[in-house]
C-alpha cells in the first residue's frame, strides 16, 4: 500500500520476490551468436493479439543481431497460446512458461532474468513495431550513449501508417528525460515499446508490483532519475488501448493515490514550497479527473481530492502555479544538463 511513507527511490530486489518460480523453456532459439538485443514479450491468455506482436518482432528490416523470447504467465499446458506458440517455427524464437502466476511485475522482470541480449525491448503482447524499430533505435542509443530509447506510438488505428520510413525532421526530435521531467506526466510513457540496456534494470531492482497500477511510471521515473533517458519523437509502435484494464474506478482512483505521493516526494526532493505543491497538485488532479471521464469515456467518474488534503476544483491560482513550475523545472534540467554535464 502506497502512502506517505513510501520512499519510490529506494532499492528494492523485485527479481528476488519470484526467483524461486521457474519458467520452463517450452522451446529456446537456435542461434549460433549472443544477440544484441532480445525483443521480449510478456503475455496471459491473448492469443489472439500475440500474434501480431510477434510477427512484428520477426519482420524487423535492417537489423537482424536479435531474438525474440515469449514468456507466458499461464501455467496452465495446451492452452490457446501454447498452441499458437508452436506453429512457429523461428530460430529466434524462445517460449517459456511459468511454473506460477508471477504477477504482471514479476513477469515483466523475468523477461529481463531470460533476456540474452545486452538490450531489451520489452512490448506487450497486444502492441507491435513497426519494421525499422530496432535499426532505428540501436543506432540512435549508440550515437547518444544511451541507457534506454522511447519512440512515440500510433494508435491501432493508424497501424498501417508505415511511419518507419517517413523523413521528418520534426517528428525525430530527441530529448533527455530527467525525473522531475515526469511532474507533468509520464515523461517516458509505458515500458512497451522502448529500447533499454538490461544491466541498469538490475541495477535498480526491477519493477515493484506493490506499486500496482502505477508500477511502470514509479519504474520510468526512477530509471531516468539513475541512467541517460531519452524520448524520441518518432512513431516507431503501435499501442493498442482499447484492450488496456485501466478503465475501472478502483483503478482509476489508485492511479490518483500513487501519483499523488510519487509527485509530492518527487517536488519535496526538488525543494519546492509545500504550499506550491498543494496548489499544483490541487490544479493537476482536477484536471486528471475530468480526462480521465473524456479518456475511458466514464463521464460519471469522480475521485475526492479532499481526502488527499487537496481543494476541488481549484482551476485559476492553479494554473499559474502550474506555469511557474513549468518554468522552474526548466531551470533545473538546464542546470542539470549544463551544470552537471549529464546530457
Amino acid at each position: 500500500m502506497i502512502d506517505q511513507h513510501t520512499d519510490f527511490f529506494k532499492y528494492v530486489d523485485n527479481f528476488a520476490k519470484t526467483a524461486h518460480i521457474p519458467s520452463i523453456p517450452i522451446f529456446e532459439s537456435k542461434l549460433e551468436y549472443i544477440p544484441e538485443i532480445t525483443i521480449a514479450i510478456p503475455t496471459y491468455k491473448r492469443a489472439d493479439l500475440l500474434k501480431d506482436a510477434i510477427d512484428s518482432a520477426i519482420n524487423q528490416v535492417y537489423y537482424s543481431n536479435y531474438d525474440i523470447i515469449v514468456v507466458d504467465n499461464n501455467p496452465e499446458r495446451g492452452c490457446e497460446t501454447e498452441k499458437l506458440m508452436m506453429s512457429y517455427n523461428n530460430p529466434k524464437i524462445s517460449y517459456y512458461k511459468n511454473a506460477d502466476n508471477l504477477g504482471m511485475a514479476g513477469n515483466w522482470n523475468r523477461l529481463f532474468t531470460l533476456a540474452k541480449g545486452r538490450y531489451v525491448v520489452m512490448l506487450h503482447d497486444d502492441d507491435m513495431l513497426l519494421s525499422t524499430f530496432l535499426t532505428e533505435c540501436i543506432s540512435l542509443a549508440c550515437k547518444k550513449n544511451a541507457d534506454l530509447i522511447k519512440p512515440l506510438a500510433f494508435d491501432e488505428d493508424q497501424k498501417n501508417t508505415d511511419c518507419g520510413l517517413q523523413d521528418d525532421i520534426k517528428q525525430c526530435r530527441i530529448k533527455r528525460v530527467f525525473d522531475i521531467d515526469n511532474i507533468h506526466g509520464n515523461a517516458l510513457g509505458a515500458p512497451t515499446g522502448c529500447l533499454i540496456k538490461k544491466d541498469c534494470v538490475f541495477k535498480l531492482g526491477g519493477f515493484n508490483q506493490d506499486y500496482y497500477p502505477t508500477h511502470d511510471f514509479c519504474f520510468m521515473v526512477y530509471f531516468s532519475k539513475h541512467f541517460r533517458s531519452f524520448r524520441f519523437y518518432k512513431k516507431l509502435y503501435i499501442y493498442r488501448k482499447e484492450v488496456s484494464t485501466s478503465a475501472n474506478k478502483t483503478i482509476l482512483d489508485n492511479f490518483i493515490y500513487n501519483d499523488f505521493y510519487l509527485y509530492t516526494q518527487l517536488l519535496n526532493k526538488y525543494h519546492i514550497p509545500k504550499t506550491l505543491i498543494k496548489k499544483y497538485l490541487s490544479y493537476r488532479f482536477n484536471k486528471t479527473i475530468e480526462s480521465n471521464r473524456i479518456y475511458w469515456n466514464m463521464p460519471d467518474y469522480n475521485f475526492d481530492i479532499t481526502q488527499l488534503e487537496l481543494r476541488p476544483n481549484d482551476k485559476g491560482l492553479g494554473n499559474i502555479v502550474s506555469k511557474l513550475l513549468r518554468l522552474y523545472i526548466m531551470l533545473i534540467v538546464f542546470y542539470l544538463k549544463i551544470f552537471h554535464n549529464k546530457l
